[in-house]
């Protein structure tokens, strides 16, 4: 492979430049998940983070798939077949280097962000296990009869709530 064929080595260089953004968006994904686990859902600014790293995410994949396509493209080969460890493979050593490192950094956030989905997964089933034992001890435990077979609630029990219907 010719690295000095400048299509080629521009190719390498965004792709670099475009893992340090995954990286970016790896840290704010890390970042908003740590909030989520100490300040719910309820906050504005925090569900405005979460929908600003939806659509960066779904930019980043877009612009990666048009990357990798050039790539492949140039190489002569499919884009099914280009992957990164790859592309380090017959990248510049300096090239090389800098996406392997970032690769590496990557993983790294990778496993940091599983945990904390797991970590978060917890806090949530705990917080409505929590919610739900106070809203029955509130306004008691939620029976079958409250609704049939067909979805309907019966009619002797339409409006009451479990308090007034033990009345």
């Amino acid at each position: 492979m010719n690295y000095l064929d400048p299509q080629i080595s521009e190719f390498f260089q965004q792709l670099v430049i475009h893992l340090e953004q995954e990286e970016s968006r790896l840290h704010a994904v890390a970042s908003l998940l740590t909030d989520l686990a100490t300040t719910g859902t309820d906050d504005p600014k925090l569900r405005s983070r979460m929908a600003a790293a939806e659509k960066l995410g779904a930019a980043l994949s877009a612009d990666r798939a048009v990357l990798l396509a050039s790539i492949a493209t140039n190489l002569g080969c499919s884009v099914e077949s280009i992957t990164l460890t790859r592309v380090i493979a017959i990248a510049p050593p300096k090239v090389a280097d800098q996406m392997r490192n970032t690769q590496k950094r990557m993983r790294l956030l990778t496993r940091r962000i599983e945990r904390l989905v797991a970590t978060t997964a917890v806090i949530v089933g705990e917080s409505l296990r929590l919610q739900h034992m106070v809203l029955g001890a509130l306004f008691g435990a939620s029976s079958s009869d409250r609704y049939n077979a067909r979805g309907t609630q019966p009619v002797e029990n339409n409006y009451a709530t479990r308090m007034e219907s033990r009345s």
